[in-house]
């Protein structure tokens, strides 16, 4: 086995696992954080959005962008898919290293959906949210960069410690929406993890791939799916006047044919494998 020299670029809750994944694979992997993480001795410490503050690893030949942010302001997220991004690659490009591939993270959310109509990679991406149209503008940096590269288009990551629809049904506060169904596109942790390593070291992958379970799932069926596997009533509806419009979370359905096609294995192919494990069974 050739051993790869990986540099994961946002070490949060995929990055941490995807790290560990490749780490037991037999690579050497390196993570960045803007604050050191004494649990992990080859953790280094920089800003994305300052190229500047980064010191590397020779001879890296993978890379990952896994890097994200939280409830921030448009230009934040300029600053780091664009101006960061542009940087970094133009400083592998100085030093310079042997990369094979680089890897960028997205999020299906630049493919803006209302109408519960199945999406593929063929399907043009129409971001709706600045976010999604800064995560687009970025897919298209590292496409257009010098090396190599591979877009992985996240759906909902869920897993230990992000189980929201979980805990929803187990207080109470869960609700069923009235009217027409409502798709949740999911992928555990897990598979996150392991399908990123898979599509960072295939020989050969198409431009994109959706990065999704095998069942795009009707929020309400879900919902009662889990009160039943908690012995608990279904969630109660919401009255129509309260509930969100489509438009603000999408309503869409994620067909991932082409993940499958290359070779990867799902550990959990839907949301019941899923939350099953979540809740010990």
């Amino acid at each position: 086995m050739t051993v790869a020299r990986v540099w994961i670029a946002g070490s949060g809750y995929v990055g941490t696992r995807l790290a560990g994944v490749l780490r037991a694979q037999g690579h050497e992997v390196w993570t960045l954080r803007r604050r050191a993480d004494t649990n992990d001795p080859q953790t280094l410490c920089g800003d994305l959005t300052r190229p500047d503050t980064l010191s590397l690893p020779s001879g890296l030949t993978h890379v990952v962008f896994c890097a994200g942010l939280k409830q921030a302001a448009p230009a934040e997220y300029e600053a780091l898919f664009v101006q960061g991004i542009t940087g970094v690659l133009d400083l592998l490009e100085r030093e310079p290293h042997p990369i094979e591939r680089v890897l960028f993270t997205s999020t299906t959310g630049v493919h803006h959906e209302t109408e519960g109509r199945w999406i593929d990679e063929d399907t043009p991406p129409n971001p709706a949210r600045d976010t999604a149209r800064f995560y687009q503008q970025a897919e298209q940096i590292v496409a257009a960069g010098p090396f190599p590269s591979v877009v992985a288009r996240l759906s909902g990551i869920y897993g230990p410690g992000r189980d929201r629809l979980l805990r929803s049904v187990r207080d109470e506060t869960a609700r069923r929406y009235p009217g027409r169904a409502r798709y949740l596109n999911h992928i555990h942790l897990d598979d996150a993890a392991g399908a990123l390593a898979h599509l960072l070291l295939l020989p050969r992958t198409h431009p994109a791939y959706l990065v999704t379970d095998h069942e795009p799932a009707d929020r309400n069926a879900m919902l009662c799916w889990i009160a039943d596997a908690l012995r608990r009533d279904h969630p109660p509806w919401l009255d129509e006047s309260e509930t969100p419009p489509f438009t603000r979370g999408g309503n869409k359905r994620c067909n991932n044919h082409r993940l499958l096609d290359s070779g990867y294995a799902f550990r959990y192919p839907t949301y019941r494998e899923g939350y099953a494990s979540l809740m010990g069974r």
